[in-house]
């Protein structure tokens, strides 16, 4: 999936989240993360975080 893409999908899928019609999980690579986290109504959740 491109960039274009992934924006596209986000812009999509959060709103209908918001309204609580769906609920959205993936794996992603740090690029595709980035992204989500700038995209209201998304929250990404880091697995792999070092806890220092």
């Amino acid at each position: 999936m491109d960039g274009r893409q992934l924006r596209r999908l986000l812009a999509l899928a959060a709103p209908i989240g918001a309204a609580g019609n769906l609920r959205l999980v993936g794996t992603v690579a740090e690029a595709a993360a980035s992204a989500a986290r700038g995209t209201a109504g998304v929250t990404v959740v880091d697995l792999n975080r070092d806890r220092t």
